[in-house]
């Protein structure tokens, strides 16, 4: 194994790291630092190697960031990368996708 890139979690005020899950399908990458959960997101790099052929790289930077109001336990991304289930002191589903108004009879909160 080669190492690509390392994330520095003190470079986004954070020192250890709790858990990690990346979404097969868009890339991305959550990882839990205490109650804040970063989302990391792949950028496409094109670089040339000795033989002057272009190879495309990714590196992945952060994106967005949820606090919880505890620490997290585990997280993991649906298939379609889309939303983040999270655990701490309950269970807690994240969606990055803009959803449909719920109509009058919806609760926000559901219990499960």
């Amino acid at each position: 194994f080669e190492r690509l890139q390392i994330i520095p979690g003190a470079k986004h005020g954070n020192i250890q790291v709790g858990c990690v899950d990346c979404s097969v399908q868009q890339g991305k990458i959550a990882a839990s630092y205490g109650n804040t959960i970063c989302i990391f997101e792949p950028v496409s790099l094109l670089k040339q190697n000795s033989s002057h052929h272009n190879i495309l790289h990714y590196q992945w930077q952060k994106n967005a960031q949820i606090l919880l109001e505890d620490i997290a336990h585990n997280l993991t991304w649906d298939p379609t990368g889309t939303r983040l289930l999270t655990g701490s002191s309950c269970l807690q589903l994240w969606s990055n996708a803009p959803l449909e108004s719920p109509s009058d009879n919806d609760s926000s909160e559901r219990e499960i």
